[in-house]
């Protein structure tokens, strides 16, 4: 099993597989994550994926910032141990 994780990269699965698709990619592996993890998200400018962000930030003390590539992304950097606020 994987013991820690700082980084997560999230590009995919295609939103054609279901709303909200990218959702689970940070609570399902948020109990390995510890401070300072990063997680990048492409298309971050998407309507669906600023819903994504706001949900994370919500649940998961972390910054956020939104850099340009080929397209816009956002790192999301945690703050505090993958353990989401009560």
């Amino acid at each position: 099993g994987l013991d820690t994780i700082d980084l997560i990269l999230v590009d995919g699965p295609p939103g054609v597989s279901g709303p909200m698709a990218r959702l689970p990619a940070v609570p399902v592996l948020a109990p390995a994550l510890v401070p300072g993890s990063e997680v990048f998200l492409d298309d971050a400018q998407r309507p669906e994926e600023q819903e994504i962000l706001r949900l994370w930030r919500e649940a998961f003390p972390s910054t956020v910032e939104t850099l340009r590539g080929a397209r816009p992304y956002a790192r999301l950097v945690l703050t505090g141990a993958g353990v989401p606020r009560t």
